[in-house]
């Protein structure tokens, strides 16, 4: 759907509990350079350090992708150093980060 539906710009799924799995499903779309999606909200989704490094991952490939919410989730110190690296890459795009 987020490589198909280039008018959903916009996406909350505040407290579904996706889990790892459910990130890592949502992360194949996001790859796709057909996504338009510019925000993801993923606040208290049950996501850990595997999610977080799916979710890091597509910081540095998606081209449209500019506010992430995931906060409430268990990102550990390892999430953090997934995120930080692909922070600082020039292809991501991330504006607002919570």
């Amino acid at each position: 759907m987020l490589s198909h539906n280039r008018s959903l710009t916009e996406l909350d799924l505040r407290q579904n509990d996706l889990g790892d799995l459910g990130a890592k499903l949502l992360c194949e779309g996001l790859k796709q350079p057909t996504c338009q999606l510019r925000g993801l909200r993923l606040a208290d989704c049950g996501l850990t350090a595997k999610g977080f490094q799916d979710l890091a991952f597509v910081l540095s490939t998606n081209r449209s992708l500019t506010q992430l919410d995931l906060s409430f989730n268990k990102l550990l110190d390892s999430g953090a150093q997934h995120l930080s690296q692909k922070l600082r890459m020039y292809t991501c795009k991330l504006q607002q980060l919570l």
